[in-house]
This record gives C-alpha cells, sequence and structure tokens, in this order.
C-alpha cells in the first residue's frame, strides 16, 4: 500500500486543483480535509502532524506543473467560490510580506509560516537546531559563519521584493557564486561583489544608495535571520560550507531530511501556524492534528 507522501507525489504534475474537483465527486472526497501547500518538502514536514486517514495534503501543481504561493492561494480560494466546499485551506511560506509597504491580505482559509519560510520555521526550532548537532557537530559554528552571508542576500531579495526589480536569483544571483570550490571558502570582497551581481541583474534602476536606504529604513540589521534569511539559500550554503566535515558529506537533501525527521510535534505547536490551524479546526469540526 502507497504512503501518502508516494500517493501525492505519483499525482505530479497532475493539476491539483483538478484532482481536488473530482475528489469532491466522491464520498470520501467529500469527507476529506484537504490541504494545499507549496511543493513536496512542504508535505513531507506537515504530514507528520496531521492524521493521514482523512485529511490529504496536494502540492500547488497549476495546469503547467508550476508551484509556489500564489498557486496555494488561487487554488483554495477557487474550491471554496466553486464548489462552495469549505474543508479546505492551504499553507504558504510568509516569504517577505511583513516588508511590505500596504499591509498583506491573505485570503480566506489561507496560513503562513511564522517565519520566511518552512525551513526557517524549522530551523528556529530546538528540536532541530539540536537533531542537526548530534548530526554534525560543526552545524552551529558554519552557521554563525554563514549567517551575515545569508542576511545580505535576504536584504537583497527583500528590495527585490517590495521594489519589483526582477532579479532573477535562481538563475543569476545565487548563494554559488560566492563560493570558491578550489579554495573550499567563501570568496574574498563576496559583500562588494554580491550587492555589485544583484545591481546588474536587476530589471528596474536601482542603486546601492536606494539599497542601503531600504535596510536603514526596515531596519533590516535588527530583524531575526529567521525572517529575512531565505531557506533554501541557508540549506545551499550550509551544504557548500560543511564540505569535509565528515566523510560521508552533506547534499541539500540529506540536510532539509535531518530538519524534518529532527522538527517535533512540541514545536510545532508553539507556532502561530500551529494556532491557526487549530482554531480552523475546531470552527470547522474536524479533528485533522496528532495529539
Amino acid at each position: 500500500m502507497k504512503s501518502l507522501r508516494e500517493t501525492v507525489i505519483s499525482r505530479e504534475p497532475v493539476y491539483t486543483k483538478s484532482v481536488i474537483k473530482a475528489g469532491l465527486r466522491t464520498e470520501k472526497g467529500l469527507g476529506s480535509v484537504w490541504v494545499v501547500v507549496e511543493d513536496t518538502d512542504d508535505i513531507r514536514v506537515y504530514e507528520k502532524f496531521f492524521r493521514d486517514d482523512h485529511v490529504r495534503i496536494l502540492p500547488s501543481a497549476n495546469e503547467s506543473g508550476h508551484k509556489g504561493c500564489e498557486y496555494v492561494e488561487s487554488i483554495v480560494t477557487e474550491i471554496i467560490a466553486e464548489e462552495d466546499f469549505r474543508r479546505i485551506f492551504g499553507i504558504r511560506d510568509a516569504d517577505y510580506t511583513k516588508y511590505e509597504t500596504e499591509k498583506h491580505v491573505f485570503p480566506e482559509a489561507i496560513f503562513v509560516t511564522d517565519r520566511r519560510d518552512i525551513e526557517m520555521m524549522m530551523l528556529s526550532a530546538p528540536s532541530v537546531r539540536a537533531g542537526l548537532e548530534k548530526w554534525n557537530v560543526n552545524i552551529p559554528v558554519v552557521w554563525k559563519k554563514a549567517e551575515p552571508i545569508l542576511r545580505k542576500m535576504g536584504y537583497l531579495r527583500i528590495c527585490n521584493h517590495i521594489r519589483s526589480l526582477g532579479c532573477n536569483f535562481k538563475r543569476k544571483v545565487k548563494v554559488s557564486r560566492l563560493w570558491d570550490e578550489t579554495s573550499h571558502s567563501i570568496i574574498p570582497e563576496w559583500e562588494n561583489f554580491l550587492v555589485k551581481l544583484f545591481l546588474e541583474n536587476c530589471h528596474e534602476p536601482f542603486s546601492a544608495d536606494e539599497f542601503n536606504g531600504i535596510v536603514k529604513e526596515l531596519d533590516l540589521d535588527k530583524e531575526s535571520s529567521y525572517d529575512v534569511c531565505q531557506g533554501h539559500d541557508t540549506i545551499r550554503l550550509l551544504q557548500y560550507m560543511l564540505v569535509n566535515t565528515q566523510a560521508d558529506g552533506f547534499n541539500e537533501a540529506r540536510i532539509m531530511t535531518a530538519m524534518i525527521r529532527s522538527y517535533a510535534l512540541e514545536d510545532f505547536r508553539t507556532t502561530e501556524l500551529y494556532k491557526m490551524i487549530s482554531r480552523w479546526s475546531v470552527e470547522h469540526d474536524v479533528s485533522i492534528m496528532h495529539s
């Protein structure tokens, strides 16, 4: 018998909205609680805490197989409107919504991570930090060395978001550009190089002075790293900086797996996300989380 995760992944890249609509034509589907999350890693996190007997967790795939926070919102909103079905909610990353000029309004039944994203929310949890240190004693030291770099990258991402600068971090401005494979170290003058690289890849006019002005205006230096740093940047840089720390090596997938394995229900219960889901559960008279 397939596990919940195997069942979900086997559906990809099937359009999630169509899967839910088809499911709602069945008695079992109507009796289920549907949860839409951004991607398969999110499923791996949340399935630890949700009951699998009647909770169905799906990634936010659209017709083209694309996934992300906007698709979480649109799928849940459209199912509620088109099917008049309310046993559905979505979980998305907070991203940088807290820094937007106008207060971000999330649609009905959309819940957000307490921190920048699910990775940073896990990293903020004592159980995950302890689990990672037990897995590799070097991780706390490496995190401290990586933190200034990840914060600077986060500041640039925030500017890109609130000013709609169109910089492509995935292809153009990525942490791998700051890593010297030969010396296994961060490149000299990484900070100036990173800002210059960002400015060169903005699609709208933007200057170093404007960047510094936003950092000062938003008081970003006083913000928590868990709100500023991006999870994928963090795991990727940790992967590079953990090279040669243990014989069996480390990569993004293994780090993420270790984080998920360590994340304890006791820590999840302390989050605002857990409280929002719990209130939703009471309002809809359903039991969806493990006690």
